[in-house]
């Protein structure tokens, strides 16, 4: 590595983990109010607290990279061309390609992480990020059950809940049901009242019916107390239906394939599908705009390059959202409407190199 590139590496070290580190608490901002409540007011153990941040971590690193790349290379090349250092390298024959060169590879560093982190990481995380919020709920029901919600998933139960006193932990009218291995229709418990402590849900007052395989009544019962066991419920618990978010590049391209061979509507799967592939690449086309927009900007500061990577972070993600509308709508197809974005800024890109090149 030459003794220039090393040290623009250095000099854009410092604000890129800054940029990144802003973008991402911008996002978590959010997310830490409710966990916050959820330790204070919910009584939610700190340690599952964190771990959903942890989980909640990758994909949000996956959407700030980028914005903070953009952010640390305006930055650190705006420092440079405040410095007058930028005109003291032309001066001795460095030109803007040259300039340029360490903040792509750095983009496609950028580039290549932010794809394995999509395609390894993120799906991982939204799995387990899935798994622990559910045991939360069902460990601590004021977390997350409501009245009148039929809730799905629970290991081999499923609930209907009339009425949840979330104050108490209680709840009125309630209806189970148990699947079971030998016959296609559950077992049906219900119950007037249930209380939960700790881990155990306790149902009082309640009947109790199983069908055989012809739809029949086989057996049915009553009893005024028994207690069951949630944390069991998830020795086992896998999430079976990935929603898109949670799948991977891979599994979504997989997904598009077996849904068109079935002939059902994959417009969502190749929209998700068209996200994730375009926002790793824009981390290094807006490297190479981050550059272009400083080096002639003497005095750009910090809080100038933050405002104006602002406006170019908003406007990218508003291309987004409405190139999913017009997906949607049947005007653009899921390739166009979630690249174009990355073409507007590309093309802006080559404009202001353009410019700059000639006048130099």
């Amino acid at each position: 590595m030459k003794i220039i590139d090393r040290y623009f590496y250095e000099e854009m070290g410092a604000p890129v983990i800054f940029g990144i580190s802003l973008f991402t608490f911008i996002f978590l901002i959010d997310a830490l109010v409710e966990m916050m409540e959820n330790i204070i007011v919910k009584n939610v153990p700190v340690k599952d607290v964190l771990s959903l941040i942890s989980y909640y971590f990758p994909p949000v690193l996956v959407q700030t990279i980028p914005m903070g790349l953009l952010l640390g290379v305006m930055i650190s090349y705006g420092k440079l061309s405040g410095n007058s250092e930028i005109v003291a390298l032309e001066s001795i024959g460095i030109s803007m390609t040259r300039f340029l060169r360490p903040a792509l590879i750095l983009g496609v560093l950028t580039m290549g992480f932010v794809f394995f982190l999509e395609e390894e990481v993120v799906p991982e995380s939204y799995t387990k990020f899935g798994m622990l919020s559910k045991k939360i709920a069902y460990r601590k029901p004021a977390v997350k059950i409501e009245e009148k919600v039929f809730v799905e998933g629970i290991g081999d139960y499923n609930i209907y809940i009339n009425k949840m006193d979330n104050e108490v932990s209680e709840a009125e009218n309630l209806i189970v049901f148990k699947k079971e291995s030998d016959t296609p229709f559950p077992e049906v418990i219900i119950s007037k009242k249930a209380k939960w402590k700790k881990s155990d849900m306790i149902l009082e007052n309640a009947n109790f019916y199983n069908i055989n395989s012809k739809g029949e009544k086989e057996l049915s019962g009553s009893f005024e107390k028994q207690s069951i066991p949630i944390n069991t419920f998830f020795g086992n618990f896998s999430i079976n239906k990935k929603r898109k978010s949670m799948m991977s590049i891979t599994e979504l391209r997989e997904a598009i394939i077996k849904r068109r061979k079935k002939k059902i509507n994959s417009l969502s799967y190749e929209i998700e599908y068209q996200q994730k592939l375009a926002i790793p690449i824009s981390a290094l086309i807006l490297s190479f705009l981050g550059v272009l927009l400083s080096v002639k900007n003497n005095r750009n500061g910090k809080g100038v390059s933050f405002g104006i990577s602002l406006v170019i972070i908003f406007f990218y993600i508003m291309g987004i959202n409405f190139g999913r509308l017009l997906i949607y709508n049947k005007v653009l197809s899921p390739i166009v409407g979630m690249w174009y974005p990355n073409l507007l800024l590309l093309l802006l890109s080559l404009i202001l190199f353009y410019k700059q090149t000639r006048s130099r």
